[in-house]
């Protein structure tokens, strides 16, 4: 069991309301391949869903607060594992005034879920480790 638990979302800077159809949006984010439903890669999706995408986009959807886009948090996952986890648990460790909530909460398989999702969206690698 995981130790993320849904909170309500709270829209920030809301200038307008679009309604969507709910595939597109969230299929922009969904992994690649083929995941057990219980895998840690689906389970960091659905985490990323209610949390993540609020602020992170990819592409053009998903959230603009952040300023980080989802294939840099991809890219922190696959290529600077420890550094994503620990940013995840404490975003103001990094920067003080960083708007990001902390996870302490979140437990070691938590976070690496988040990680193996987000990983699931790097590029593969080159011959020699190169990405």
């Amino acid at each position: 069991m995981l130790s993320h638990t849904d909170e309500p979302q709270i829209p920030f800077g809301v200038t307008r309301i679009e309604f969507r159809n709910e595939q597109t949006v969230f299929g922009s984010i969904a992994p690649g391949g083929k995941f057990a439903a219980n895998s840690p890669v689906m389970n960091g999706y659905r985490i990323a869903q209610q949390n993540c995408f609020r602020c992170h986009n990819m592409g053009r959807e998903g959230g603009q607060m952040a300023g980080r886009t989802w294939q840099i948090l991809a890219m922190w996952a696959s290529t600077e594992p420890d550094y994503f986890k620990r940013y995840v648990k404490n975003p103001q460790s990094f920067d003080r005034k960083n708007r990001m909530p902390a996870f302490p909460q979140y437990d070691a398989a938590t976070i690496e879920a988040l990680r193996q999702y987000f990983a699931s969206f790097a590029p593969p690698s080159r011959p020699g480790g190169v990405r």
